[in-house]
């Protein structure tokens, strides 16, 4: 242990020689350590600190830090966004492992010209909940600060013992194509190794802790001197200004805005009206809340309040933006725009074949017109004779589209739907394949089929074993809601649910907030002005409120509440 403690403490000796910059260097009142395991004598005590102050790195409910905890890869990325102060960008995941709907996956998109990933047949794989690595760090702090990374600098690997290590050979080394990274960051003094028995390693391999990722980010903060304003101020908004444009896109409407005002926004509604020539969130209700500087809306999408519940062909409407700054409502110019036909079918419907291939069955169907294709998900249900994406859930979304073919075998993981988390030997499944146009959905024909193998009993599992225990904690402006892995045996998805005046808020009664099918996922960020469907919440979550939160675990034959945690909307 006293080893390993020296070996961060030399790592993050080097990660501290940023001192060129010190006049700017951030810095944190003392007087206050805010942790109850955090002391001003560590040595990331600062770091730490900063971190939290600015919401970059955030604390437990239980008023400790857990600077010793690994970092998942997903947190990570977030945390390098919010230290460089990135625009968060919205788009489609790159990412095989990562639903667009996932909470971290527009942090991901973001930070990826930072990150590592993989490829594996042909698609990228971000694995996000596992623990990131020394190399990942390296990579980081080297793209972060834009320092060159080439097979020149790979000689200063021979100084260390594992410097010419391999992953494959599982001897713990450096990934193949990171080699230069990892060089470059010991060129540029990033990174030192530590010293055993007088000889040098890297470790590679080795997890970053939470107090090193705090570390890290502060010296890539202070190398790349960006300010954060402890101060709040009044600001003058009469320069502010949204102008909106929109042009056609196949089945719908592409909405394009610019944004100047003294102040970024926390986000965007998108805004329509079939009689108001003037509308605005949120008298008018809105079709979406987005964080980028562009939005797509379909024929046949719903809309939250205002004078329609869905878009319809042939139909014209008055559209707007509104920009959320601070507590201010900024709207833009209006355009009339009339929705254009819905995406035609012909050509676009998959064809799917379902054949056995040794211990499971391959999934697969001819091409397709790519024209506005973005991938495929492979579907499947039980019950359900017509399965479709996103409905069903989805068994694996592909994007590489020359991909025509998924191979499925028993113990195979499954988002959502009535598979209760994957498959199982024996049991009859319907099969389809949906493709996912930039303007729809189309599902192909179905097959049914029965999974080689055996079928297996099914063993008795408890409420306790159901039942999601939940936390809830103020981050970033949003409040984060976060459960404990339940029993996936039947579960369908989570409903997070919310209540002003019921303790207890569950999924009928009290209506939701998001229906979270991704049966992997147990985290959720909400923020105020997101839609609420039900109960006694006026239709959204708004700030200062306070609310009584929690998760109801739905499975096939029953709904399991958490408990319930109450919460102040920031």
């Amino acid at each position: 242990m006293f080893r390993k403690g020296m070996v961060l403490i030399l790592i993050l000796t080097m990660l501290f020689s940023f001192s060129v910059f010190a006049d700017e260097t951030l810095t944190v009142d003392k007087t206050e350590t805010g942790f109850s395991d955090v002391n001003e004598d560590d040595w990331f005590y600062d770091a730490v600190m900063t971190m939290s102050q600015y919401d970059i790195i955030s604390g437990y409910p239980d008023g400790t830090f857990k600077p010793q905890n690994p970092v998942k890869r997903e947190e990570f990325a977030t945390m390098m966004v919010k230290a460089l102060k990135l625009e968060v960008v919205e788009s489609k995941s790159s990412f095989v492992d990562v639903s667009d709907d996932y909470w971290a996956s527009d942090w991901i998109e973001t930070a990826k010209p930072y990150m590592t990933g993989w490829t594996k047949n042909g698609d990228y794989v971000f694995k996000p909940t596992e623990y990131a690595v020394r190399e990942d760090m390296a990579v980081a702090l080297v793209n972060a600060l834009s320092k060159p990374a080439d097979d020149t600098m790979l000689p200063l690997l021979d100084d260390y013992e594992d410097g010419f290590a391999s992953v494959v050979k599982g001897d713990g080394g450096i990934s193949a194509n990171l080699r230069p990274y990892m060089a470059s960051a010991v060129k540029h003094g990033l990174i030192s190794g530590s010293v055993e028995n007088e000889m040098k390693y890297l470790k590679p391999q080795g997890t970053l802790t939470r107090a090193e990722a705090a570390a890290l980010l502060m010296s890539v903060i202070n190398e790349e001197k960006i300010v954060f304003n402890d101060d709040e101020e009044k600001v003058v908004f009469e320069d502010t200004d949204v102008t909106l444009q929109i042009k056609e896109v196949e089945g719908g409407l592409k909405l394009y805005w610019d944004y100047t005002g003294a102040s970024e926004p926390k986000g965007y509604k998108v805004v329509a009206s079939l009689s108001d020539e003037t509308p605005a969130y949120p008298e008018n209700g809105n079709a979406k809340y987005v964080q980028g500087n562009s939005a797509t809306v379909y024929s046949k999408d719903g809309y939250n309040g205002g004078d329609f519940a869905n878009f319809k062909s042939g139909e014209s409407y008055y559209f707007s933006i509104t920009a959320l700054v601070g507590d201010t409502y900024v709207t833009s110019n209006v355009v009339k725009k009339t929705m254009p036909a819905a995406i035609s079918v012909e050509g676009k419907i998959p064809q799917v074949k379902v054949s056995q291939a040794g211990d499971g069955v391959v999934v697969e169907w001819q091409a397709i017109d790519t024209v506005g294709l973005q991938g495929y998900k492979v579907v499947a249900s039980m019950s359900d004779e017509t399965p479709v994406y996103p409905e069903n859930g989805y068994a694996t979304w592909i994007t590489n589209l020359n991909t025509l073919t998924y191979y499925i075998e028993p113990g195979t993981s499954y988002h959502g739907g009535d598979l209760s988390g994957k498959f199982k030997p024996g049991e009859t499944y319907y099969f389809s394949v949906t493709a996912v146009y930039n303007s729809g959905k189309i599902a192909g024909n179905t097959v049914k089929f029965i999974m080689p193998g055996e079928p297996q009993e099914e063993e008795e599992v408890t409420i306790a074993e159901k039942t999601p225990k939940v936390e809830a904690v103020v981050n970033d402006g949003k409040l984060v809601i976060e459960w404990g892995q339940v029993s996936t045996l039947n579960l369908q998805g989570y409903k997070i649910v919310a209540s002003k005046s019921n303790p207890a808020p569950i999924y009928p009664g009290d209506g939701y907030a998001y229906w979270i099918t991704d049966l992997t996922s147990h985290r959720q960020v909400i923020a105020p002005g997101q839609s609420y469907s039900g109960g006694d919440m006026d239709g959204q979550f708004k700030s200062g409120e306070t609310y009584y939160v929690s998760v109801t675990a739905v499975y096939n034959d029953m709904k399991v509440p958490g408990n319930s945690v109450k919460i102040t909307m920031p």
